[in-house]
C-alpha cells in the first residue's frame, strides 16, 4: 500500500511540475506574441504619423500650384489621376481592417488576470496577419505620397 502511494505521489508531483512548466512556457510564448505585437504597433503608428506630415505636404501644395495659376500637362494630370486611384485602393484596404484588432483584444485584461494563456496567444496570433497586412498597406501609401509630392514639388 505505500508503494503504491508513494508512486501516486510521485506521479502526482511529476504532472505538477510538468504542468507549471507548460504553464511558463505557454506565459513566455505569450510574451513573446506580446512584444511582437507592441513592436508592429509602434512601427504602424510610425508610418501613419508619415502618411498624416505627406498629406499635410501634399495639400499645400496642390494649394501653392492652384495659386500661383500653373497649368499642368495632361501626362502630369494622368500620373496624378493613377496615383490617386492607387492611394485609394490602399485607403479602402486600411477601412476595411480598421477596428479589427480592437474587437479581438477586448478581453484581453480578463484572460491575462485569469492567466488563461491559450485564448491570449490565440488572440496575438489573429492579431499578427492583421497588423502585418496594415503596415504592407501604409508603406505602399508611404511610397505613392513621396512620390506624388515628388512630383508636385516639381512643378511648384
Amino acid at each position: 500500500m505505500k508503494k503504491v502511494l508513494i508512486g501516486v505521489m510521485i506521479v502526482f508531483m511529476a504532472l505538477l511540475t510538468l504542468s507549471s512548466t507548460l504553464a511558463l512556457t505557454d506565459a513566455r510564448t505569450v510574451r513573446e506574441l506580446s512584444m511582437e505585437v507592441r513592436g508592429n504597433r509602434l512601427v504602424n503608428q510610425d508610418l501613419v504619423n508619415e502618411v498624416r506630415q505627406l498629406r499635410l505636404s501634399i495639400r499645400n501644395r496642390i494649394k501653392s500650384i492652384k495659386d500661383s495659376g500653373v497649368v499642368l500637362d495632361e501626362q502630369t494630370i494622368e500620373t496624378i489621376k493613377m496615383t490617386t486611384s492607387e492611394l485609394r485602393k490602399y485607403h479602402s484596404s486600411l477601412k476595411e481592417t480598421q477596428g479589427e484588432i480592437r474587437s479581438l483584444t477586448e478581453n484581453a485584461k480578463e484572460w491575462l488576470k485569469e492567466r488563461n494563456w491559450d485564448k491570449l496567444k490565440e488572440m496575438y496570433e489573429a492579431v499578427l496577419p492583421i497588423q502585418e497586412s496594415r503596415k504592407d498597406d501604409l508603406q505602399q501609401l508611404v511610397r505613392l505620397m513621396q512620390e506624388l509630392d515628388l512630383l508636385l514639388e516639381g512643378i511648384e
